[in-house]
């Protein structure tokens, strides 16, 4: 089995509006996000809470679990009752674990798709938002990541990255 990442090479179009009774009705993309636990059930809860916080409504959580061995998938399953858990039954690593839920978003439809370590701290919660607009002015990507910042000293851990979809 091989533990690596790749893009499925479905090219995913920007947001489109289109008028309903005279009225401009923006389309907002389904977004699914990625979340990959294994044994840190505070991080991952900590994640979850400040995901509800963002301002941005149209997203579905996954929270993959690599087969934590200290019960946390089961107990976050139980706190957040409105996330899609996937329970993967041996620890995939993280490559591994993370395209079980890509998979699983693409499966459904998602428009986009946002993986998110478990341990990050949200500081802007119009986030998604930004991100999209960040894509309309794109002309093709595959993906693309944001500034991350150490919380303890906010020294620049990496700025951004965009790697174009050549086919």
């Amino acid at each position: 089995r091989h533990n690596t990442a790749h893009y499925s090479g479905r090219y995913i179009s920007p947001p489109t509006s289109y008028l309903k009774s005279n009225k401009l009705i923006l389309h907002m993309p389904l977004i699914y996000i990625i979340i990959l636990n294994w044994n840190s059930f505070e991080d991952t809860q900590q994640l979850l809470l400040q995901l509800r916080q963002l301002t941005y409504q149209n997203f579905k959580i996954v929270l993959v679990d690599n087969d934590s061995n200290d019960n946390s998938g089961k107990r976050l399953n139980n706190e957040f009752r409105n996330i899609e858990y996937i329970q993967t039954g041996s620890n995939l690593g993280y490559a591994g674990g993370n395209n079980i839920g890509i998979k699983h978003a693409i499966h459904k439809n998602a428009e986009y798709i946002w993986i998110l370590n478990n341990d990050i701290l949200i500081t802007d919660f119009s986030t998604l938002e930004t991100l999209l607009e960040e894509y309309k002015k794109l002309e093709t990507v595959a993906f693309f990541g944001l500034k991350l910042l150490d919380s303890n000293d906010q020294k620049i851990q990496f700025i951004r990255a965009t790697v174009g979809n050549s086919g």
